[in-house]
């Protein structure tokens, strides 16, 4: 059981850590949908080929961060 309650412990401590993060990323995320077009989304990383990946793989670079 004490087990358990230290990993319950760790657990709430990373999310409320990590929440200001979260909410700014789903913050951002909102904003980006609600102010980008679907077309130019789907323009820029919804093509076939090795472009849109770079593209995809710039953008996502800074999501850990």
């Amino acid at each position: 059981m004490e087990l358990f309650l230290s990993f319950l412990s760790a657990s709430w401590s990373i999310l409320t850590e990590s929440a200001f993060y979260i909410f700014l990323g789903c913050f951002a995320a909102g904003m980006l949908k609600a102010f980008l077009p679907r077309d130019f989304v789907s323009s820029h990383l919804g093509k076939p080929g090795p472009a849109s990946v770079i593209k995809a793989a710039i953008l996502g670079v800074p999501l850990p961060l």
